[in-house]
Order: C-alpha cells, then structure tokens, then sequence
C-alpha cells in the first residue's frame, strides 16, 4: 500500500473518529436538555442511527456518552453500570438488522426498535437500579416485580416517545448515506478500504460473492 493510500486511510479514520465523538456529544447535550421530561430523550435515536451507518465503530459514540453522563450525575457507580449495558443492547439490535432492506420496512423497523427498546427499559434495568439502590435486607421476588410495576407507566412513555423520535432515525441515515456519496463527488480521487475480521471458509465464500456486484472496493485489509 502506497503513502498516499495510507494517508487517505488515515484521514478517513480521523473523520470517522471525529463524527463519532460529535454522536456522542449530542447524546449528551440532547440528554440534559431534555432532562426535564421523564424518558422523553433523543438518546434511541442517535443510537439506531450511528449504529446503522458506523456498526461496531458506533460503540465509541455509545460509551462517549455514557462516560461522560455517568460524571454528570455525579459519578454514580449506577449510571454507568445500567447505561454501559443498556445502549450496548439497542446497538447490538441494529447492527443485527439485515444490511439491506426495502425502505418501507426501515421506516418500520427503526420505531419499533426504539419503541421496545423503552417498553423494556424498566425491566433491562432493573438488575441494576433495584439490587444498587434497594437494601439487601429487602430484596424478595414479589419486591422486584413491585418495583418493576411502580415503573411500568414510565415505561410507556418511553415507548411512546422513543417511537415518535425514532421515526427520524430513516431520514438521517439516508442523508448521512447521502453526505458520503457527496464527499466521493467533491474528492473523487479518495479511495475506499474495507477491513475484515477472522473469516472462515463461509465467510469469505458470501463475502466474494458480495463483492461481485460491488464497484465501491478499491482496496482490501486482510
């Protein structure tokens, strides 16, 4: 690989650095802005999206996030317990959505993530904030199911809400595809690697096949 392809390379890993970090950013300033409204949050949202369009790199996005509201609350071992978990699930429900789907069913799929993410918000946290906050001497099966019915309202309104906001989440991921086509429009000479992981013989056989009816591969990382 040449200088100016490694330096393409490197430029490119430093915007994606740099976009990541700003999702991140968001995350928390749409957090504390909205901090007035009970699970009323954008945090679903900016999940799904930057999960979709930056996969496994979205993690940085994630946990910028959690790292940085988990000190804004006062560094409660809690926050980062229940949120280093909590987000990890709705991202991995995204990346395991199929690569390519029909807009009609993206436009489904994306709210309905969001919705059962917050209709479970409750019961996926509960490990966390019931067996942190409740005294050991009080804890009973018949006391957990309590405390996960005190919220179950709350719940709702998560649900409702991170629908609502979700039903964004197809427009930004189109205009962010739309941003990188533009970006190949203005720099035609940038060159696109693509890196794989472990593969095994399967892997490799569909990948190949993939890359059959793909144009965009100038190089591979193996």
């Amino acid at each position: 690989m040449d200088k100016n392809v490694k330096a393409r390379a490197r430029r490119s890993a430093l915007r994606d650095l740099i976009v990541l970090a700003l999702f991140g950013a968001l995350m928390v300033i749409s957090d504390q802005l909205l901090n007035f409204l009970p699970n009323v949050h954008l945090i679903a949202l900016f999940t799904i999206v930057v999960s979709r369009f930056y996969r496994k790199k979205a993690l940085l996005s994630i946990y910028v996030f959690v790292l940085i509201d988990g000190i804004l609350e006062g560094f409660f071992l809690s926050t980062w317990i229940l949120y280093g978990y909590i987000w990890l699930i709705l991202w991995l429900w995204t990346v395991l959505l199929p690569k390519k789907m029909p807009l009609w069913a993206e436009s489904i799929a994306y709210p309905l993530l969001g919705a059962l993410h917050g209709i479970l918000f409750g019961i996926l946290g509960s490990p966390a904030s019931y067996f942190l906050f409740v005294p050991s001497a009080s804890w009973s099966f018949a006391g957990y199911c309590a405390y996960i019915a005190a919220g179950f309202p709350y719940d709702v309104v998560h649900m409702i809400s991170n629908f609502c906001v979700c039903l964004l989440a197809l427009p930004l991921i189109k205009l962010m595809e739309k941003m990188s086509r533009k970006n190949m429009d203005m720099y035609p000479g940038a060159l696109n690697l693509v890196s794989t992981w472990v593969f095994d013989d399967d892997d490799w056989r569909l990948f190949y096949k993939y890359l059959e009816n793909q144009d965009w591969v100038d190089y591979l990382i193996i």
